[in-house]
């Protein structure tokens, strides 16, 4: 089989050979791990496995059973296994290796139901990573020698608040260290655009709504800034900055054909605003070009994605611009992000189900500034809105 060619393993194959691993991280384990290429042209069975050469592969994309009895997996570089999955009869693990030990960041999943996501040193937690209990209770920060150095005198749980953050071209993908971004926060789980003596607490980025497309051309840092959010497992969602200068159908083209939106991602986002600094300079062109002309071009994007896709798109925008020319009783029919910093929320007339609070947040893992937003509600009802979202999409 060729070096793309698919490796297939069955549920039953892996606990055949693990003698009875418990399913829960096994789900995972298919959900998250995509297994391509083996030099076997081979089915790979349970007996299969067991017959595997005790030397560790050369080159290419090879299964190995080390002498322990655990199941590596990956592209393998003159004996070396750098990034890849290993399987042993506690855990599931997918991220950098060295010296067939976790090593950089990867995510373990283990037998009991618990996730670790983040950095490793030599088979120890090391470094910024999130603990995700099967309890539903969440430990994120510092970790030293596989032990979590837990803040004083912290009053939140981490799981009480779900926070992400929004990436254009305004934002060097490269320039973020994606396995030590996180957020400050105070005491109470806050999150603030800077940290002082109040705000020493971190608090994960969950997700990220990325900037695929504008009028009819595509955000440059688009790509780079998508495969690193899915690289370190950060949930993903694309939006369309929309523009009065381009042709409707073509914006609707254009997204379509770049967003790379997919199954499991957050709901795709229309970005209603003004598109000059120059605001009153621009709603000078939109009220010549025609407010009602606006709105239906925006709605006839809005429907034709969520044809497309079969899920109801959000729309971003401010208070402000939302109650001023976004009046049309069809936009009711849409969840709204919006902004409004200064971490004040957005008023109780004004439903949301994200809010952009700050624009100038600087959080560890990247020297510049970036917008940080809220999902409202705890990361459990987070995830039973994601799944509510895929059972819709054929």
């Amino acid at each position: 089989m060729s070096y793309k060619a698919k490796l297939v393993i069955t549920a039953a194959c892996i606990v055949s050979f693990l003698g009875g691993f418990c399913l829960t991280p096994l789900e995972h384990f298919i959900k998250n791990i995509d297994l391509s290429g083996v030099t076997d042209s081979t089915f790979v069975s349970s007996s299969a496995i067991k017959n595997l050469d005790l030397n560790t592969p050369e080159d290419g994309y090879n299964a190995w059973i080390s002498p322990k009895g655990n199941l590596y997996m990956g592209v393998w570089e003159k004996g070396n296994l750098r990034y890849g999955t290993l399987i042993t009869e506690k855990s599931v693990y997918e991220g950098e290796l060295l010296n067939l030990s976790p090593h950089g960041y990867g995510i373990m999943y283990y037998n009991n139901g618990n996730i670790y996501k983040g950095n490793w040193k030599v088979g120890n937690k090391e470094g910024i990573g999130l603990k995700h209990n099967y309890d539903g209770s969440m430990f994120f920060g510092h970790w030293r020698a596989g032990l979590f150095n837990a803040p004083k005198e912290i009053n939140h749980k981490v799981e009480d608040f779900v926070y992400g953050i929004d990436l254009s071209k305004y934002q060097n993908s490269k320039a973020i260290s994606w396995n030590n971004l996180a957020l400050f926060s105070d005491a109470e789980g806050e999150v603030y655009a800077h940290p002082h003596d109040d705000h020493q607490y971190m608090h994960p980025v969950t997700f990220a709504f990325i900037k695929a497309t504008q009028g009819v051309n595509t955000d440059p840092h688009y790509d780079n800034h998508l495969a690193n959010a899915k690289k370190y497992k950060v949930i993903v969602g694309a939006y369309h900055f929309f523009t009065i200068d381009d042709d409707v159908n073509s914006q609707i083209n254009n997204f379509i054909k770049n967003s790379k939106w997919e199954k499991g991602d957050l709901p795709p986002v229309l970005d209603l605003e003004s598109e000059y600094r120059d605001q009153d300079a621009y709603i000078k062109k939109l009220r010549k070009y025609g407010v009602k002309k606006m709105q239906d071009d925006a709605l006839r994007w809005l429907k034709a994605i969520e044809t497309c896709y079969n899920v109801k798109p959000i729309i971003y925008t401010s208070e402000v611009w939302k109650k001023n020319f976004l009046n049309n009783s069809e936009f009711e029919n849409y969840e709204f992000w919006l902004s409004r910093y200064y971490n004040v929320k957005p008023a109780s007339f004004n439903p949301w189900t994200f809010w952009q609070r700050t624009c100038d947040a600087k959080p560890n893992g990247y020297n510049s500034v970036v917008d940080v937003n809220q999902f409202n509600g705890t990361y459990h009802s987070f995830m039973l809105y994601r799944s509510a979202l895929n059972h819709k999409i054929r």
